[in-house]
């Protein structure tokens, strides 16, 4: 398969369905700089105020997704195939995307997309370098991936929050004139 960003992300979205466990590259070994820089997921939970349950669940879920991270990345990375590497893959699916629905909720289209573009430029370049087998790219964009995604959603979470509180829905109701 050429690397594509279409291909890149058909093959995406195999590693969350059909082909869970495995990896989306040919080596068996893992990285100290690309698996322990996941241990910067746990920077968004510092920055999340718990004013309501779904604050709290969200809170633990990056924390989960440091540990999945750090575990598929390098304490498992010499696995071909692991579950971890699945749940770890699905997890950072679903945060991005949250967090692109927080941000886009709480801003608009462009913050997200401003957002985003880092993290996905990195985890793209990450992927990119598994299609070409070059090990040094691979470590540098998986560890930025790592870092920049946790930061850029720590700032984002610090923000919303000085002015709403996080998950929390306002409804913009005009009173009617009588």
């Amino acid at each position: 398969m050429e690397p594509t960003p279409y291909n890149i992300f058909i093959q995406h979205i195999k590693l969350i369905t059909t082909d869970f466990t495995k990896s989306n590259h040919s080596w068996d070994k893992g990285s100290v700089i690309a698996g322990m820089s996941g241990i910067f997921y746990v920077l968004p939970f510092f920055f999340i105020k718990d004013t309501n349950n779904y604050t709290t669940i969200f809170k633990v879920l990056w924390i989960i997704q440091a540990i999945f991270v750090c575990t598929s990345d390098y304490f498992l990375a010499n696995r071909k195939s692991t579950i971890i590497r699945g749940i770890d893959r699905l997890l950072a699916t679903l945060m991005v995307i949250s967090m692109m629905i927080i941000t886009y909720k709480y801003y608009n289209i462009w913050y997200m997309l401003i957002g985003a573009f880092f993290p996905l430029y990195f985890v793209y370049q990450s992927k990119m370098s598994g299609f070409n087998d070059d090990w040094e790219s691979y470590v540098f964009n998986h560890a930025m991936w790592h870092i920049t995604g946790p930061i850029i959603a720590s700032f984002i979470l610090y923000q919303i929050q000085l002015k709403h509180k996080l998950f929390v829905y306002q409804m913009n109701i005009q009173p009617s004139l009588r």
